[in-house]
């Protein structure tokens, strides 16, 4: 069995990241989330 190493998937950071910034509470619906997630994912290039 593999274990999982969250240290080497490049993805976790940027993961954590959205975690952090993109707050599905505040969405009023799923394309509110999608449209929060977009934007943030976009300022972060």
């Amino acid at each position: 069995m593999l274990d999982y190493s969250p240290e080497l998937n490049p993805d976790e950071p940027l993961n954590a990241d959205l975690k952090r910034n993109v707050h599905a509470a505040r969405a009023r619906s799923l394309d509110d989330l999608a449209h929060d997630t977009r934007r943030f994912l976009h300022r972060q290039k």
